[in-house]
């Protein structure tokens, strides 16, 4: 696993939880001045989509994200999954554990998907957990998401 190098290199960890955008590129650059090694994830978090939103017909693109990021990063990592699946004797999700910045999530975004913040600390918590970066960079677009992981 990604932690066992933690010890040998300075690790920057770049997430790029619903693909890879074209700016992705930039952080790839960004991650490798601040460190020896870059490891990218990439993976369509369902914890991120509250019930009645449509994660099976999310746009998903992994030939193109490992194309976009080719020769940029030393580690690409893209789970399969990082929640168990729903328990079929009892009819519930098995993952019941999250992570959650209470203040931080309920305003701007966090009004009409009160769900989605919760999502986006726990699998980067989980990811965190994975690799053990020293550094993470992360883009721009989203001040809110920014500041909840920052605070996690």
């Amino acid at each position: 696993m990604v932690s066992q190098m933690s010890g040998q290199w300075r690790i920057s960890s770049i997430g790029a939880h619903n693909g890879v955008p074209a700016r992705g590129t930039s952080q790839s650059s960004q991650a490798s001045q601040r460190a020896d090694k870059v490891v990218v994830s990439i993976y369509v978090n369902e914890a991120q989509f509250a019930p009645g939103e449509d994660l099976t017909t999310y746009p998903r693109d992994p030939q193109g994200d490992l194309d976009k990021l080719e020769g940029l990063c030393d580690i690409i990592f893209t789970p399969a999954a990082l929640y168990p699946p729903a328990d079929p004797c009892s009819g519930t999700t098995a993952h019941q554990t999250f992570v959650e910045v209470h203040e931080l999530q309920k305003p701007l975004c966090g009004i009409t998907r009160p769900i989605f913040f919760r999502g986006v600390a726990t699998v980067v918590a989980k990811l965190f957990n994975m690799c053990d970066p020293n550094v993470a960079v992360f883009g721009r677009k989203d001040y809110q998401q920014w500041r909840v992981i920052t605070q996690m």
